[in-house]
């Protein structure tokens, strides 16, 4: 915006330049824990404005460099503060040498536990691919079953068993590794 005031023309900060000084002063404000409200009284002084709407561009540079030096100043208090001792770094130093230590340890288990898993995982893999390659499982469906005992009267009798029939004959189970069990008349061995 332009203003004309005792014939001279004044122009304002632009949006740009708003909102950079605004950038400065949340960060000024963070490091030094001052208020926003009073570092903007001070950017009014330096601007000899009112308000921060009627701040004049020509005095932009002035009060960014001052915000800038505000800024490394804070920055600089906080790290001369927060400079550790040397008996700190030393305890530190110590501590992640342990640390360094646990860490390799721990990476060697998990690497361990890794082909362990690994490991299992191609062991399940051989079991299933032997099991479905084997004779049970290629049986299946596919099997005659052979019965390998004898009925009569509802019991089950093994081979070589003899029984009494209802009509009074003697029977014996005869079965063979390729057929069916059944009931024959057992020869009788000489004496």
């Amino acid at each position: 915006m332009n203003v004309t005031i005792n014939d001279k023309d004044v122009q304002y900060l632009t949006t740009f330049q708003r909102e950079r000084i605004t950038k400065q002063v949340k960060e000024y404000a963070a490091l030094s824990g001052l208020e926003t409200l009073e570092i903007y009284k001070d950017l009014l002084i330096i601007g000899g404005a009112k308000k921060m709407n009627l701040f004049p561009m020509d005095k932009y540079k002035e009060a960014s460099d001052w915000l800038d030096r505000m800024i490394a100043s804070a920055q600089n208090e906080i790290d001369r503060k927060t400079k550790p001792s040397i008996k700190v770094q030393a305890a530190t130093s110590a501590a992640c040498s342990k640390c360094k230590e646990l860490s390799t340890t721990l990476t060697h288990s998990r690497t361990k536990t890794n082909i362990l898993l690994a490991l299992l995982a191609a062991s399940l893999v051989m079991q299933a691919w032997m099991y479905l390659t084997s004779d049970k499982a290629i049986a299946g469906t596919d099997a005659v079953s052979i019965d390998k005992k004898c009925h009569n009267d509802g019991k089950v009798y093994s081979i070589g068993s003899t029984v009494r029939m209802i009509d009074g004959s003697v029977k014996q189970c005869i079965g063979s590794a390729s057929s069916d069990s059944m009931w024959e008349t057992p020869i009788k061995a000489k004496r």
